[in-house]
């Protein structure tokens, strides 16, 4: 008979790759939560009584206020006689936060109210410190005011001051606030106010005294440049005396002044000369009549047009006379006169371009001389200005020096009698009249917080050095195995038989879900020769294989469980037989033919065949290792359906690890919080070594009450799976039983009530998760 298998869900039982690690999800918190309950609960008690005590045994405070705007600084540079200032700067709010906590201001607080001689001032404490707790309670310990010297009240002073005076900045503004925390309020509302006039007054003696300082050192400064500027100026004088120099205004000698027209009008004269030169070339070349100065002259344009006009008449009555009437000569002679006249016009206008262009050569000439000589002198008037100019810069530089100087004299003076004081207080400290310190409610919140603080970090503890297996998640995250099925814990011990043969029952159940598991574990279905083993005994292996074997059998299915375990057998003692002959006399050959028809054990279920350990040998992994076994195996798989193999634990023994590499699949058992991690870890790894293939693991004595918050395993109690419940039992049994489970069922609510709670709760956690994980 072939094996249940659905192609569907065949997969590889080789590896399995788990789900990638999840982050921790508030359901998994609230689950966490509602496991530890009751330490929770009992670190949140501890933390309210811890508010509610500091709420009483700390000294009442008062919180005092004084709003005090600063000035900001501002650059001191004077111009058109107004006083401009800078942007201001965060810097300078910070600076005055730090001016205000210092001890230069606390002195001059504990000075002008007088607070070394104030006892009370001394002897108060808001601290909740032993000693003051003693002090308010029993009056014992505590500082004798009385004996101490005066310059260790005014320390004492001075640093309770600075421990109860708090400057706070507001935000985008230039106003601070400054706080005084101290048990009395009238002295809680005077040392704010003296800090805020302490600040001020402090701010306008720093301005006087740096403003002294500075017009001292300047004006002393100013004395020493100015003696320096009147030697320098009066060497300047006499060394321009002995040397003859003359320096005009913008300090130019004279000779350089004639040098610079000298050559303005040589370079006038070279442009004139050029330009008649230009004439002189074109006179030579027999185009006088074409110089600007014969065709711009309206004389010469006047005869021209005469010429002109005379010309035309004569063309005109050269038609009607000949050339040597006498009109016809008469017009003739006036023509060529007038030709002579222009000629000699023309040639006279040449001469005079000539003159020009010889008067600007010589003009030249002359200038060129002059510069030169010129040239000469200013060559040795700049060997005599070197000196010169190295004590015209020094005058320059100490009158430079002392003109500054009497500058920022002024402004010093000017600047005096502009200052302002650096702040202003706009609202004085008024005295508190009700307590802002201790306040019972953010006490008591402030415990409740770090009593779940303190319960979050003890719980994360406790898990952290739990190693056993708590949910099904861990198994398979750590083992990398896929999970077959989870096997409920029985409450009051191992599981009965009425529970094990009850298809009611949640054991039953559990069981019928882990067969439907193993039927798509393998490629072709259930493996037909399948190993059970744990990591450590007593994880319920046994139970598990005498089960599955039972389950397989009631769908018809042929099957034999063969109790391997030849060391701890225990199979016999469940199917209540013997173990005379079994696994170790079929494979030591010491079976007798009387003995053989028992290696095959008829159960109550004719598929069902059992196959008891026998004798316990001495060396039961040499048994396995041996070709009779091979053999065995090869004989029982023609021979049943699935043979199920009870194995011993895997730890500490190689009886399993050798079973595993002759099956075609191995499960392997794990009971929550009872086998270590790295256990069964090591375990999964000692039969992958061997060559078995794990197709999967169960989760044995799985009790959903130890993972409250653990998604998908709600449903995992033994209650569950009662089919129809006490609804059921009262339609068959009558009256009578009505009353009695009526009975029960009032007694069962009143026990439960805290329970059905946080079922609810754990119900609504599962929802939310099991959405989030549908959405993801």
């Amino acid at each position: 008979m072939a094996l249940p298998a659905e192609p569907a869900h065949n997969r590889s039982y080789d590896t399995f790759d788990g789900e990638e690690e999840r982050g921790v999800d508030l359901p998994t918190i609230l689950g966490y939560a509602i496991r530890w309950r009751w330490l929770i609960g009992i670190f949140l008690l501890a933390g309210i009584l811890l508010g509610l005590t500091y709420s009483v045994v700390a000294p009442k405070m008062y919180l005092a206020t004084a709003r005090l705007q600063l000035t900001m600084p501002t650059a001191r540079v004077l111009q058109d006689m107004e006083l401009t200032a800078t942007p201001s700067d965060l810097r300078a709010i910070m600076t005055a936060i730090e001016r205000i906590k210092s001890r230069s201001i606390a002195q001059r607080i504990v000075a002008d109210l007088d607070l070394a001689q104030n006892e009370r001032f001394l002897s108060l404490n808001g601290s909740l410190s032993l000693s003051n707790i003693l002090e308010r309670a029993f009056g014992i310990g505590g500082v004798d005011i009385s004996s101490l010297t005066i310059d260790e009240r005014e320390n004492l002073a001075v640093a309770k001051v600075q421990s109860i005076m708090t400057p706070v900045e507001q935000r985008n503004t230039s106003i601070i606030n400054i706080q005084a925390q101290f048990p009395n309020p009238g002295l809680a509302a005077s040392v704010a106010n003296a800090t805020a006039r302490a600040y001020i007054n402090q701010g306008v003696d720093i301005g006087s005294e740096t403003s002294d300082l500075a017009r001292n050192f300047i004006a002393d400064q100013v004395r020493e440049v100015k003696a320096k500027l009147e030697t320098s100026e009066k060497a300047l004088i006499e060394y321009a005396k002995d040397q003859n120099i003359t320096v005009t205004g913008d300090d130019d000698s004279l000779v350089a002044k004639n040098i610079a027209a000298l050559n303005e009008s040589l370079s006038e004269a070279i442009r004139e000369r050029l330009t008649f030169g230009r004439k002189v070339e074109q006179l030579d070349e027999g185009r006088g009549a074409y110089l600007p100065e014969v065709i711009g002259s309206d004389a010469l344009n006047r005869l021209r047009n005469k010429i002109s006009t005379l010309k035309g008449e004569y063309r005109e009555k050269l038609a009607t006379f000949k050339p040597a009437f006498p009109v016809m000569q008469n017009l003739a002679g006036q023509i060529g006169e007038m030709e002579r006249q222009l000629d000699l016009a023309v040639k006279g206008l040449g001469e005079s371009v000539r003159a020009q262009y010889e008067a600007a050569q010589a003009r030249e000439a002359d200038l060129k001389a002059k510069l030169s000589e010129l040239e000469d002198e200013q060559r040795t008037f700049q060997d005599k200005k070197i000196q010169y100019t190295i004590l015209k810069r020094e005058v320059d530089s100490n009158r430079s020096q002392y003109e500054s100087l009497i500058g920022k004299l002024n402004e010093i003076g000017v600047g005096s009698n502009l200052q302002s004081r650096k702040a202003e207080i706009i609202e004085a400290a008024a005295v508190p009249y009700s307590p802002y310190a201790p306040n019972r409610g953010i006490n008591i919140l402030i415990g409740m917080v770090l009593a779940l603080g303190a319960a979050a970090a003890t719980i994360f503890a406790i898990e952290l050095l739990n190693n056993k297996f708590m949910t099904p998640d861990q198994v398979e995250k750590e083992l990398n195995l896929p999970m077959l099925g989870l096997i409920p814990v029985i409450k009051g011990g191992e599981p009965a038989a009425s529970d094990l043969s009850s298809p009611t029952s949640a054991i039953s159940e559990a069981f019928r879900s882990l067969r439907t598991a193993l039927s798509f574990s393998g490629a072709n279905g259930t493996p037909r020769t399948l190993a059970i083993t744990s990591t450590e005994p007593s994880e319920g292996k046994s139970t598990i294989a005498h089960k599955l074997a039972q389950d397989f059998a009631a769908l018809g299915v042929r099957t034999l469980l063969i109790d391997a375990d030849m060391r701890r057998p225990n199979q016999h003692r469940i199917f209540r037989t013997d173990n005379i002959v079994g696994l170790s006399n079929l494979l030591t050959g010491t079976l007798d033919q009387r003995s053989a028809a028992k290696i095959f054990r008829q159960t109550d279920n004719p598929n069902l065949r059992l196959m008891t350990a026998g004798t316990i040998p001495p060396n039961p992994v040499d048994l396995l290792v041996s070709s009779r076994m091979t053999k065995l195996m090869a004989a029982m798989t023609d021979r049943f359906d699935l043979v199920i193999f009870d194995c011993p634990p895997v730890m500490g023994i190689s009886d399993a690890p050798v079973i595993s590499r002759l099956v075609e699949g191995t499960v392997l058992v794990v009971s929550q919080k009872q086998v270590p991690r790295k256990s069964a870890v090591h375990a999964a790894q000692r039969v992958r070594r061997a060559g078995g293939q794990i197709v999967g693991a169960v989760f044995n004595k799985f009790d959903a009450g130890l993972t409250d918050g653990y998604s998908g395993y709600r449903y995992m109690s033994y209650d569950y799976y009662r089919y129809g419940g006490d609804d059921e039992s009262l339609s068959l049994d009558g009256p009578k039983k009505d009353a009695v489970s009526n009975t029960k069922r009032t007694s069962q609510a009143a026990n439960k009530t805290h329970d059905s709670i946080f079922d609810h709760i754990r119900r609504a956690s599962t929802a939310i998760r099991d959405r989030l994980e549908r959405t993801e």
